[in-house]
């Protein structure tokens, strides 16, 4: 390199740190916030100007496994237990415990700014010592803070030694400490909450993700009608209760994932955005869902997650029955047309069975103003459009021909994706529907199967000679993730080098 390039380098380097040093202290704080709170305080080696500026970050976010001053030799030490006796390695865990609470204990104490939220990720000893218990009340009644994340964890199974109870710690928190803040997030706890009838609430919560914690019905119950200000709930992995019954006027989000009840009942006035994954119930008959606001709907069932429980797994064109008048009762038991103002729709269905296709025929003819529509196609070994009976007065094969202009697809569709697209009969004829009637469809993305067959990727190719009903469509094909990832040179992958982006 030339001196001239030097020069002009050593200048470019001192005019950054000269904008970085010039940065006032609370923009140096505002970028901090967003570290590893360890990471924060560490960068306050980089400069005297940066030695305070981690005390007054608005958010911590503490993981206790790098807080441990050598987690590698500790993993190779239980590795190889039988050289070591267990009294060592209960000696050596508990001085790193102690050290760990020294940390935080400094890093909280020497906190000076205004502190809005709070994240840590700690091992289940914590609990036990009554130590997180008083982070959290001194977080809360002393710091203020209105976010607050905790993630119960026994990484690699350090405090394994250490952890006396089996299956989940107990987290108690205080009906009034959980409704003071504004969000709250828990991971891997049996939750108990503590009301007391003596104190008023200021029902502050507005945001709830519980994921792989216990939390029995009474609980659940007490949270859902005390937070009056509730408007985002996610309930993951979640144990201990039967049923979910909600009839809240304020909420606006509701994920609903990887859940095994008796019977869930959904009354939301407001409610805007619903995600449904893998849900198990008793009967399909014990689901009542009234959403007259919605307009973001998917739903989504993975079945290898519920192999080991005795309730029905709801498949989606299940639940798209249900939540519509398609399967009209005498006495109907809902709203009869919840995706009347919908507009994104995400299901996975087996498209190919024409029961499947017919639900998502009439939601697509009760919907209106849906603009976005994501739909999966689940595959199946006994797949076979031609002969499956649905008493069809024409041949399955002209389903989608035979349905009449829907409003949506021809006025108000813009974006679709399919995935998993294999180029069977029915997939074929649905992707024609949309191409030959969506009017405003601005884009189509269509995601080959990992499995599709070189016959099936040359059938899908053959949608770019479908005549178009919109002007400005893009069609864009792209293989599945397995596929993309196999090395160039495959003779069965030479649509991977191939596929038109933009006709």
């Amino acid at each position: 390199m030339s001196d001239r390039k030097k020069s002009v380098t050593r200048q470019a380097d001192e005019e950054g740190e000269e904008l970085i040093s010039r940065l006032p202290e609370p923009i140096l704080s505002f970028i901090l916030s967003f570290l590893p709170t360890e990471e924060a305080a560490r960068a306050s080696i980089l400069s005297k100007r940066w030695t305070q500026a981690w005390r007054y970050v608005s958010r911590l976010n503490i993981n206790q496994s790098r807080l441990m001053r050598d987690q590698t030799y500790l993993i190779s030490m239980l590795s190889n237990k039988d050289r070591i006796d267990n009294e060592t390695i209960r000696t050596i865990l508990e001085n790193e415990i102690r050290n760990i609470i020294g940390i935080i204990n400094s890093i909280l104490n020497s906190h000076r700014g205004e502190l809005c939220s709070f994240h840590m990720l700690h091992f289940p000893k914590f609990l036990e010592n009554g130590i997180l218990d008083v982070w959290i009340r001194f977080l809360v009644e002393i710091k203020g803070i209105k976010d607050l994340g905790l993630l119960c964890t026994d990484m690699a199974g350090l405090m394994k030694k250490l952890h006396t109870e089996k299956g989940m710690v107990t987290l108690s928190l205080p009906l009034k400490l959980v409704s003071s803040l504004f969000k709250l997030v828990l991971s891997s706890y049996k939750l108990e909450i503590v009301p007391s009838p003596s104190e008023s609430y200021t029902k502050n919560l507005e945001t709830l993700k519980l994921a792989r914690v216990f939390i029995g019905d009474e609980n659940l119950e007490i949270i859902l009608s005390t937070c009056e200000s509730l408007k985002n709930l996610s309930l993951i992995g979640c144990l201990g209760f039967e049923k979910f019954n909600i009839d809240h006027p304020n909420i606006r989000f509701l994920e609903l994932q990887d859940l095994f009840l008796n019977e869930i009942h959904i009354t939301a006035v407001n409610l805007g955005v619903i995600f449904l994954q893998t849900i198990g119930c008793q009967s399909s008959k014990e689901i009542v869902i009234d959403i007259p606001s919605l307009k973001v709907f998917s739903s989504h069932c993975i079945e290898s997650i519920s192999s080991s429980h005795t309730h029905e797994l709801l498949e989606t064109k299940v639940i798209l029955e249900d939540c519509s008048d398609l399967l009209r009762s005498e006495l109907p038991r809902q709203n009869l047309n919840i995706f009347e103002n919908l507009s994104a729709l995400m299901v996975d269905l087996k498209l190919n069975k024409v029961r499947d296709a017919m639900a998502l025929a009439y939601v697509l003819r009760t919907c209106l103003y849906l603009e976005k529509l994501e739909v999966t196609i689940l595959q199946s070994d006994d797949d076979d459009d031609t002969t499956e009976d649905c008493c069809l007065p024409y041949p399955n094969i002209l389903f989608w021909e035979k349905r009449e202009y829907y409003d949506c697809v021809t006025h108000k569709l813009e974006f679709v994706c399919i995935i998993g697209f294999s180029g069977q009969v029915q997939e074929m004829e649905f992707a024609k529907h949309l191409i030959t009637r969506g009017t405003k469809i601005k884009k189509l993305t269509i995601f080959f199967d990992d499995k599709c067959s070189f016959e099936g990727e040359n059938t899908g190719l053959s949608l770019l000679s479908v005549p178009r009903a919109s002007l400005d469509i893009c069609i864009e094909f792209k293989p599945g993730k397995e596929r993309a990832s196999r090395k160039a040179g495959d003779p069965d992958d030479w649509i991977l080098n191939n596929l038109p982006s933009l006709l």
